[in-house]
Parts: structure tokens; sequence; C-alpha cells
């Protein structure tokens, strides 16, 4: 099955929702996800890795907190705030790199360094474990082979000219992605009820006294 990138971003961010991350996050994961499908990367396939770690549960602990330029967090830094938290401090990045310590899944952070090459007008340079990955302004880059887990994320502005990748309009997740995605996501529907069982789509009862 594939989907609208529009459905992907809607389904990861109730997915988000339903596992415990705050509004704010969970649009950044779907607005993440879907770029990430967009470029022809499994996004899908590594949210879904993130949310079954649980970190939303108490998601302080996988924060980073800011040691000059280094960031760590009490446990394993959730790449979504991770990435926000580059995007908050990208001018930074114009003083020194801005390094993360040990990160879940950081493919999850290319599309928060792509945000921040817009703003700064540069491209960005990825070092996961020290294999650098290049994110240009305009959405172009190189990566490959990413790994799960990175002990060190560092990123950094350079010139770089990076080629076009292919891009997608349509996400083709995995049907074991999709189905952990649904069942995070039907965490934020309201449990049913005996009367909002009884007035289910298509009953003919009404609850107008």
């Amino acid at each position: 099955m594939n989907f609208s990138l529009g459905e992907i971003d809607a389904l990861s961010r109730k997915a988000a929702r339903g596992a415990g991350y705050p509004w704010g996050l969970a649009e950044e994961a779907g607005r993440a996800v879907a770029w990430l499908c967009h470029k022809g990367l499994d996004g899908c396939g590594a949210f879904v890795r993130v949310l079954n770690r649980n970190l939303a549960e108490d998601l302080k602990t996988h924060q980073p907190k800011a040691l000059g330029h280094h960031m760590e967090g009490v446990g394993i830094l959730c790449p979504i705030t991770a990435g926000s938290t580059l995007s908050d401090l990208s001018a930074e990045l114009n003083v020194a790199p801005i390094t993360f310590n040990h990160v879940a899944e950081p493919l999850l952070m290319l599309p928060f360094a792509w945000n921040v090459a817009k703003s700064q007008d540069s491209s960005i340079v990825l070092s996961m474990d020290g294999k650098d990955f290049l994110i240009a302004p305009n959405g172009s880059f190189d990566v490959s082979d990413i790994v799960a887990e990175a002990s060190i994320v560092s990123v950094r502005l350079q010139d770089f000219v990076v080629s076009h990748a292919t891009q997608k309009t349509r996400a083709t997740p995995k049907a074991s992605d999709l189905d952990r995605l649904n069942a995070f996501a039907a965490q934020t529907y309201a449990p049913a009820t005996a009367a909002s069982r009884r007035l289910g789509a298509g009953s003919d009862l009404s609850d107008n006294d």
C-alpha cells in the first residue's frame, strides 16, 4: 500500500500523540517522517522504532540538556527532541559544532538538519559516530547506512555541493510499521462507552430524548 505524504504526516502525528508526545513535538514528528518518506527514506520504520522505545513516558529523561555546545540526556536521546533543540540552536553553529550524546534513530534528525541548512543558507554535515552525512539547503543530501543508534552525533556547517536525490510523492511503509503507527494512533481515540457503541456508525438510534 502507498499513502500520500499528508496522510503519513497526519498518522505519524497522531501516533506520536498516542505515545504521549506533546502536540508541538508530535507535529514536528509528523513533518519529519513525511520529509524522510519524500526523500525515499524509511521514516515510518525509524519512527516506529522510536515509539517502541516508549521514550515519551519519561520524556525529560530523553531530552537534551546543554553543556556548552554538547547536548546529553539522562537516558538515550529522542531524535525528535534532539532535532527540535538543533533547530532552536541553529545560530550557534556559526560559533562551533553542536554534538549530541547517544541518540536513538538519528535518521530522524535529518529533516531538522535540513531546516537549519535552509536558515543558515549553508550545507550541514551530520557526523554519526565519525561517518559524515551531507544535507544541502535545497534538500539534496548524501545519506546511506545510518545506524539505529549513534554514540555521538555532531552537526556542523560546511560548504559542499550535494547532488540531487530522487524525491517521492507517495510513501510506502511496511505493513508491520503501518500497523504499529495505527496502534499508537488508536490510543488518542476516546474509549468506547455503552452509549457510544449503541449510537455507533450506521445506528438509526438518536440520543435526543
